[in-house]
């Protein structure tokens, strides 16, 4: 339970300059209270029955610099708070400064840009940093400085605010730890350029809280700025959602001579800041997220990490980095482990860099994209490619966000494997999706086997689609019939002195489609008949010339399902996540654990690209409504299309039946279509009983007789 006191109405009616917040754990409740003015507090609230006795007490300092921003963007995380196991009270205090605040934070964030990794708060100290770091750049004969930060610029432009966070504990010293720690992760989702420190403090802390009031240990440089404050000041109601900036914009500035006794005219920065033009505030947060983390595992020092290279994909990001002086390449790779705990990712992979002493990490963004499979169909990229290469699909989009563009007849046949959840039948329906946007009926024939009677099923009202299959004898009587047709088309080839069909089409002006066989389950099928896995191998081992294509997919790849000779002739493979380390290894034939994250993050092979690629499968739609709407309108367009052309072929006929003229070349100008559907809509009439076909005697078409009319 999560209760709030003296919230936005509170915060009008400011005291001595003093606010903050309390957070507060006791037993199952959660209280937070919000207060402007010095006033001693009751603990826990009147709501709670129990007594809060707090035993031990922190405090929180920033380890580096006032310069150096926290986070603008996040809020300390109440309901996480709820999980602490034990009894602790958080104090965050705040009191506005004055002006000169921005002035010593410009100070260091100069002093930085000129080398000093953390400036000292100390101006004396400060000049001593600067004066080292220029003295060693002189001896190494090279300079270095820290690089533009434009959070901290930022920073200097808003209203400063000495800040104090406090925590009291009330379990014993041996059970403390636990809830130290676990207020620790609290405020480290806080961090950014800087990180909060804590550090114990002595019982008299207590008097300070309860009065909330500063204290002589209170760090007069923990400044934090207007963004950095709204942490502590989580969104309550929606009529407080506000809440955080009449706490800020009203709160009178207390001096604080400590600061720089000597008062200093302050140098105005104007508002232009240094930025590139590509800055992504994800990549420069990966780059100091990876950079505190190599520095608590102890790889970088004083010394900043160079990044040579981010690439962002819409579920994984790999970083390139300059390996460390003094750092080899196999002792990071040995710490890969503990750099994983430190940016709490499930997963990182190294390998070298393509440049000598550099390594390329990789491992999940912290927020995912969808990959949404119709913007990728539209784009010219993939209308050119499908020209170019028929039964053109797209498997995704790599790490780098760049498409995987890709075809069924290129890659022969396809291995498609994962548990639920993993992406799998999204994959296939983006799959088919493509090939029957980019397909006509009269081009591609599309058979399906659905033991589940729900993906495929969709399919089913396509001209495309001769037939979705649930009965598992029928299934098998279906894959018997196609080694048939493969056997005859064999035989055509053999007889026209061709390698392939498309040869064959191209030599003798017939139409013959491609055909597409798609198998969800393939566990199912190979269960309920010895023969599936004999007619599977010798398609996957000939169907490919003869224009048939197998797609078969499975939840269970095991050893006893895709079998070697399976693999051996479907060599293209697409994994999604599985349920086993061993699932992995059976479908690419080598140990490993990825650790996919499901919903259509994948690992593939392609026959003919070297190496294993990791991949976002695209996404048709986001829900089963949108999913139907979408097919729907594709099947309409094909169904216009349709109409549309029988309509020319009726006109076809007419000229034909006036003319006489059968000449491709004729027929391609008065319809005003392409060779190759001039020579389709010419076999189509020979299939009505419009025409005769070309033979050996007249290499023409010529009419039956002048009485046949369109049916």
């Amino acid at each position: 339970m999560i209760t709030f006191y003296d919230t936005l109405e509170g915060a009008r009616h400011l005291a001595d300059g003093r606010f903050g917040v309390d957070f507060i754990k006791h037993g199952e409740e959660v209280t937070v209270r919000y207060f402007t003015q010095s006033r001693r507090v009751s603990l826990p609230p009147s709501s709670c029955p129990e007594t809060f006795r707090p035993r031990m007490f922190y405090q929180a300092f920033p380890k580096r610099a006032a310069c150096f921003p926290f986070s603008f963007s996040k809020v300390i995380d109440i309901e996480k708070m709820a999980r602490i196991p034990g009894n602790v009270w958080i104090q965050f205090l705040a009191r506005k400064r004055d002006e000169r605040w921005r002035e010593l934070v410009m100070e260091q964030y100069d002093a930085y840009l000129t080398g000093v990794p953390n400036p000292s708060a100390n101006r004396w100290l400060r000049r001593v940093q600067e004066w080292a770091a220029e003295k060693i750049m002189d001896v190494s004969g090279w300079a270095e400085g820290g690089v533009v930060i434009p959070a901290a610029e930022q920073k200097e432009q808003e209203d400063g605010y000495q800040a104090s966070i406090r925590i009291a504990v009330q379990e014993e010293r041996r059970t403390r730890m636990p809830l130290v720690r676990f207020a620790e992760s609290l405020l480290s989702n806080l961090s950014d350029m800087n990180e909060y420190e804590i550090v114990s403090a002595g019982k008299g802390l207590l008097t300070y809280m309860e009065e909330r009031n500063f204290c002589p240990e209170d760090k007069r440089s923990f400044l934090l700025c207007t963004s950095e404050i709204k942490a502590f000041f989580p969104v309550v109601e929606k009529e407080e959602s506000q809440l955080a900036e009449p706490l800020l914009l009203d709160a009178p500035v207390e001096i604080d001579p400590a600061i720089d006794p000597a008062p200093r005219k302050v140098v105005e920065i104007k508002a232009e800041r240094v930025q590139e033009e590509k800055s992504d505030a994800e990549i420069e947060q990966t780059k100091r997220k990876l950079e505190k983390a190599m520095r608590k595992i102890g790889f970088l020092h004083e010394q900043r990490l160079d990044v040579s290279d981010v690439t962002k994909g819409p579920t994984m990001q790999q970083v390139t980095i300059r390996i460390p002086k003094g750092v080899s390449y196999n002792a990071l790779a040995k710490q890969i482990k503990n750099l994983q705990a430190e940016l709490g990712v499930e997963e990182i992979s190294i390998t070298q860099g393509k440049q000598p002493g550099t390594a390329a990490l990789l491992f999940r963004r912290d927020a995912r994209e969808i990959v949404w499979l119709e913007p990728l169909i539209e784009s010219e990229e993939f209308r050119a490619y499908a020209k170019k290469n028929d039964l053109a699909f797209i498997a995704g989009v790599d790490i780098a966000g760049k498409p995987i563009y890709e075809s069924l007849v290129r890659l022969k046949h396809i291995i498609s494997a994962g548990t639920t959840g993993g992406g799998k039948t999204e994959f296939l329906i983006a799959l088919l999706y493509c090939l029957l946007s980019v397909h006509s009926p009269d081009d591609m024939y599309i058979y399906g086997i659905d033991p589940k009677r729900i993906a495929l099923s969709l399919f089913r009202p396509f001209s495309h689609v001769k037939g979705i299959l649930t009965d598992m004898d029928e299934a098998v009587e279906l894959l018997q019939s196609l080694t048939d047709e493969m056997d005859r088309r064999y035989q055509l080839m053999e007889e026209a002195g061709v390698e392939s069909i498309q040869e064959y089409c191209e030599e003798t002006g017939e139409k013959i489609p491609y055909i597409v066989i798609v198998i969800d389950e393939y566990a199912d099928l190979s269960m309920t008949n010895e023969t599936v896995e004999f007619f599977i191998i010798r398609l996957g081992q000939l169907a490919r010339q003869a224009g048939i294509h197998v797609v078969l997919a499975t939840q269970r790849p095991a050893a006893d399902i895709l079998t070697s000779k399976i693999k051996t002739n479907l060599l293209s493979r697409f994994c999604f996540l599985c349920a086993s380390p061993g699932d992995y290894q059976t479908v690419f034939g080598k140990q490993m654990s990825p650790a996919l994250m499901g919903k259509g993050d994948g690992l593939c092979v392609r026959e003919g690209i070297p190496g294993m690629t990791r991949f976002q499968a695209p996404l048709l739609a986001g829900s089963s409504k949108e999913k139907k709407g979408k097919l729907e309108a594709l099947r309409s367009k094909w169904m216009q299309q349709e109409d549309d052309s029988e309509e020319k072929l009726e006109q076809l006929a007419a000229y034909i039946e006036q003319t006489g003229e059968t000449r491709i070349r004729e027929i391609q100008k008065f319809l005003g279509v392409r060779t190759a559907l001039a020579q389709d809509m010419m076999q189509r009439l020979v299939t009505k009983g419009i025409l005769l076909p070309p033979s050996e005697k007249n290499p023409r078409y010529r009419l039956t007789n002048s009485e046949n009319k369109m049916t």
